[in-house]
């Protein structure tokens, strides 16, 4: 899975934090202990980040998390994510979400000349720097002078050469417009893309993180025992079957049954509020 999909799960069950700081949006309880340290700009902007992009700023929530008591945190993540729900549906949040949108919408190719003008302004400028070349070779001690000189002569009847060669330029023109449509075609590409990821509507997006978070902690034996590895000096699964688990799926382990089990029933509840997958 992708470092989105894994910061996913965090943001799922850590989400809860947010509802400390942020004032209630659309009905949502304020229940949650403070103690996050996390201002209203700040909480807005990880539940953005979260809900549309599958990031999370785990470590900003970390200590909060770890000084709640393990009984208290399956409230803390129902609210929390209570909260993330309500401020999904507001203003505030349509707001974000579209101007994240266009911060993330592909740039247009644009071009201030014609293939003809760009190449005209090539040929002058190389004219420029040969003639620039030939100016700074007066300024050479004169035993350099004549080597620099033929060099210069050189330069000049290949520049001629090829600026009379048909067939040269008419291949420079094709790299030109080959270029130009390989841009354009990326551009296209890129919008179809956009559009597919970033919906005027923001509610696919959500429908498909809820669906993910729900994915990676379907199978998460909480009752898994943890041994001390001497050889790395941490703990380690007992069992290699969940050793290779992903990282995602360790999270949430770390999380523990009850808050996961609270993200989870909630996610499911919004799921059925949502678009269905197309």
């Amino acid at each position: 899975m992708t470092r989105r999909t894994a910061l996913l799960l965090v943001s799922i069950w850590s989400v809860a934090a947010l509802a400390a700081s942020a004032p209630p949006q659309g009905g949502a309880a304020a229940t949650l202990p403070v103690g996050w340290r996390v201002t209203d700009e700040d909480a807005r902007g990880y539940a953005l980040d979260s809900m549309v992009g599958g990031q999370f700023n785990y470590w900003a929530f970390k200590a909060g998390w770890t000084n709640t008591p393990a009984a208290a945190r399956a409230a803390l993540v129902q609210g929390g994510l209570a909260w993330a729900k309500a401020y999904a549906a507001s203003p505030a949040f349509a707001t974000a979400y579209a101007a994240r949108r266009v911060e993330n919408k592909p740039e247009a190719p644009q071009y201030t000349q014609t293939v003809e003008q760009e190449l005209a302004a090539e040929r002058a400028k190389q004219k420029q720097e040969l003639d620039d070349f030939k100016a700074q070779i007066k300024a050479l001690p004169v035993e350099q002078q004549k080597a620099m000189k033929d060099m210069a002569v050189m330069m000049e009847q290949q520049s001629k050469q090829m600026a009379s060669d048909p067939q040269m330029q008419a291949m420079i023109r094709q790299g030109k417009e080959m270029e130009r449509a390989d841009y354009a075609q990326r551009y296209k590409d890129g919008m179809v893309m956009w559009q597919k990821d970033w919906p005027v509507d923001p509610k696919p997006m959500i429908a498909k993180r809820l669906r993910e978070f729900l994915a990676v902690c379907s199978d998460v034996d909480f009752a898994a025992k943890l041994i001390h590895d001497p050889s790395i000096d941490k703990q380690r699964f007992a069992e290699t079957r969940y050793e290779i688990k992903s990282a995602e799926w360790k999270y949430c382990y770390r999380a523990g049954k009850a808050p996961v089990e609270a993200a989870r029933a909630f996610a499911q509840a919004w799921l059925k509020e949502l678009p269905a997958r197309p």
